[in-house]
């Protein structure tokens, strides 16, 4: 059967996220024509979208009260931040399992913002679905990531909650695992790809060699799915 694969990006200020999934989901559909590619976002990048593949699409969510309001209102609509998220969770949880897809990537953001991509990654697993997390450079020191993420209990989800980590770097500039103490657990399920980016520290050959490995990192998950029964595709 030919591969789905579903996109997650938190919707942060600035498209960058956005432009790097775009990328990805390219990479993807040079190599496989026949998958199913499908964007889930709350970024209003509706310039970038035009530069999907023809097999893909994207499933727009409300923007995200974190990039809203100081008063924790999300930009446009106007609902309180629990209503935002409680929309928001079952809107990303309904187009995932709606697609059934072979491989769900979250770009960058572990839990989504406020926590909403918590149930969607309990359920997929029914699916066979699996979990990837793809992890770029964060903006914090490592030392603030490490309190950030103990105390949003990251680690546990890490370990629970994904069955893969990729990173979007090279362990040799940025040792991620060391950096922000990965448990063994999860440093076990952790892969360097190098950098996706147009331009990064490694230069234009390394970035596409980054772009190239993560999709086929992909696509070896997507043919891997088991066969599940109560699945109808």
């Amino acid at each position: 059967p030919a591969p789905r694969l579903a996109v997650f990006t938190y919707d942060r200020a600035g498209l960058a996220h956005v432009q790097r999934c775009v990328r990805l989901l390219r990479a993807v559909a040079e190599r496989a024509p026949d998958s199913a590619l499908l964007l889930v976002t709350g970024a209003p990048a509706w310039p970038l979208l035009g530069d999907l593949p023809v097999n893909a699409d994207c499933v727009k969510i409300p923007a995200c009260a974190d990039g809203g309001h100081e008063d924790g209102r999300a930009p446009r609509l106007p609902l309180p931040p629990t209503e935002t998220t409680r929309l928001r969770a079952r809107l990303i949880e309904e187009a995932v399992l709606g697609f059934t897809p072979d491989v769900l990537l979250v770009d960058n953001a572990p839990l989504g913002a406020r926590r909403e991509l918590l149930p969607v990654l309990e359920a997929v697993p029914w699916l066979g679905t699996r979990r990837v997390l793809g992890l770029a450079d964060l903006p914090d020191p490592p030392e603030v990531v490490r309190a950030d993420w103990t105390r949003q209990q990251v680690y546990e989800v890490l370990e629970s909650g994904y069955d893969h980590i990729l990173v979007y770097g090279v362990r040799a500039v940025f040792d991620v695992v060391d950096a922000y103490g990965f448990p063994e657990s999860v440093a076990a399920k952790t892969r360097y790809c190098g950098y996706v980016s147009e331009r990064g520290t490694g230069g234009d050959a390394l970035d596409l060699d980054g772009v190239a490995r993560v999709a086929g990192h992909l696509l070896e998950l997507a043919a891997q799915r088991p066969e599940v029964a109560h699945v109808d595709r």
